[in-house]
């Protein structure tokens, strides 16, 4: 019925997003989130992950720290 109404395209689409929700939760189709490595298009390692977090960090100690302002 998709496949008449809608054409392959669309038929396609639903198949792999249905083939993806299995992949990552085979025990329901609920949404599992996933990291995201937008550099490389594809999920993010454990190593992505920890240099990102690496680099806020670099990144908020070189910020200076905020003066004290009288209320």
């Amino acid at each position: 019925m998709l496949w008449k109404e809608l054409g392959p395209a669309v038929c396609d689409s639903v198949t792999n997003a249905l083939k993806e929700i299995q992949t990552y939760n085979a025990t329901g189709r609920y949404i599992v989130e996933v990291p995201w490595n937008y550099t490389t298009n594809k999920e993010a390692t454990m190593k992505d992950i920890l240099l990102q977090l690496q680099d806020i960090i670099i990144e908020k100690d070189k910020k200076p720290p905020l003066e004290e302002q009288d209320c």
